[in-house]
């Protein structure tokens, strides 16, 4: 358990710490020993590289790590954001990014209008949040107070890294040693990868391999792409390998034997996730992704990750009907023989109604035999009368009226072709989007993931 003293607080940085800053970091092993660092043992360095990387990885794969430190875009309307210099570390550059946007859109004096008012965020707030956002990440990674800063050297052979290490007990301690030696730690090649030594390390190695359905997994996959359990432990701090809400059986189906773990019940999701996966139909992206607490969202494409965002909080929230029409489809898909064709057998009504229930208490044995009477006579249970009689049996009166667009904003780090940003505006739609919109991209098709039923338009700022 994490000791009374040690809770995460935004850091108090100085004003004009930035421009005070000694741009001639040490980053030698000399320079490591000064600010109180010392050398991991072999081992355990040995161990930290393999779980990411593994034993067969190439130069090439493995130099997109290591050639990627925490750098801010110098474009005025991206300045908020991280610049990416080789494909591969957007998997964890994503959700640093969407963590500092939580504490610079979300905290004091949030802005109100994008593009941001010039000069915001300025270079002390922009440290700022990227120290926060980082220290957040580890705080939320384990339950215990114990911290490992680690620094990766460069150079050398790959397979036996150098890396150094000091231990903290708050997290306090951990925000001010980085804001302390921010050109050492966080300007540095490694420092991307450095970071991920850190997150692990103090979650434990031995606590991120059970959390993973293969424990044998590696965090970071071919070409340098980030795995979902990399995603999963930067975004709730556990390395779990799927996206569904809780665990399901893979497909859906009890048969298969196969349980698969995405967001626990007890994971905080202030940072959300959407995937083109899903567009594919590949997989479902749980509602705890989908609606987060913050209306920030990593957005994975087959080979990269990229940060959408809305200045409104009401863009992370579900409509009443909508939050009802997943969990009842959720609640009828456990049970059902056929999925995709929305079909079960009326003797599952009973368990599909409990199911929802768990959401909806209201739900008692009454409405179970309400249900039966009204939708459980015929030899096949159709989802769309469900999800009918659990919208007439929990919103009798409907809803109030929802807004009919919402704006949103997505960052891309990746240099070159150079940092952009692009603006995102999804539109109610009274007809088919397959109509309304038929040659859409896959972007477009990932965002309808969240937003169904909407049309989806993108303009380049």
């Amino acid at each position: 358990q994490k000791a009374a003293s040690d809770r995460f607080d935004r850091w108090d940085y100085p004003p004009g710490a930035s421009q005070r800053r000694n741009r001639q970091a040490d980053a030698s092993p000399a320079g490591m020993a000064a600010i109180g660092m010392a050398p991991v043992p072999p081992g355990d360095a040995q161990a930290l590289f393999e779980r990411v990387f593994g034993t067969a990885a190439t130069n090439d794969d493995y130099g997109r790590w290591e050639n990627q430190a925490f750098t801010f875009s110098d474009a005025p309307i991206s300045r908020f954001g991280l610049v990416q210099r080789s494909g591969g570390p957007c998997g964890v550059l994503a959700p640093v990014g969407g963590f500092m946007l939580r504490f610079l859109l979300f905290s004091n004096r949030p802005p109100t209008e994008f593009p941001f008012p010039n000069g915001f965020p300025n270079d002390d707030e922009r440290e700022a949040s990227l120290v926060d956002a980082l220290c957040y990440v580890m705080f939320r990674a384990t339950s215990a107070s114990r911290y490992i800063v680690i620094s990766a050297s460069t150079g050398g052979n790959p397979s036996a890294p150098a890396m150094y290490q000091r231990v903290f007990d708050t997290i306090g301690d951990v925000q001010q040693f980085y804001a302390n030696h921010l050109e050492q730690l966080l300007r540095q090649p490694t420092s991307v990868m450095s970071f991920v030594y850190s997150v692990l390390a103090t979650r434990g190695l031995g606590t991120v391999a059970q959390e993973m359905d293969e424990m044998d997994a590696l965090l970071v996959g071919r070409f340098g792409h980030c795995q979902q359990e990399l995603l999963n432990l930067m975004l709730i701090g556990r390395a779990t390998s799927y996206v569904c809400d809780g665990s399901e059986y893979a497909g859906g189906n009890p048969e298969t034997g196969l349980l698969v773990t995405g967001v626990p019940d007890d994971a905080r999701v202030e940072v959300g996730y959407l995937s083109q996966l899903e567009a594919n139909r590949y997989l479902t992206v749980g509602s705890r992704y989908k609606c987060p607490e913050f209306p920030l969202w990593v957005v994975g494409s087959a080979t990269h990750y990229t940060l959408l965002f809305s200045l409104s909080l009401s863009a992370a929230k579900l409509s009443p009907a909508k939050e009802l029409q997943q969990k009842a489809d959720a609640a009828f898909n456990k049970h059902a023989v056929d999925i995709e064709g929305g079909m079960a057998t009326p003797d599952k009504l009973r368990d599909i109604v409990r199911e929802l229930a768990v959401s909806y208490p209201q739900l008692n044995e009454a409405a179970i035999d309400e249900a039966r009477r009204a939708i459980g006579q015929d030899q096949i249970l159709l989802s769309a009368d469900f999800r009918m009689w659990a919208a007439q049996k929990l919103l009798p009166n409907g809803e109030p009226p929802q807004a009919q667009s919402t704006t949103l904003f997505l960052m891309d780090g990746q240099s070159p072709p150079g940092p952009s940003v692009t603006k995102v505006v999804v539109e109610v739609c009274n007809i088919d989007t397959n109509m309304a919109m038929p040659d859409q991209n896959e972007f477009q098709a990932t965002i309808q993931t969240r937003w169904p039923g909407h049309i989806v338009t993108t303009t380049p700022l």
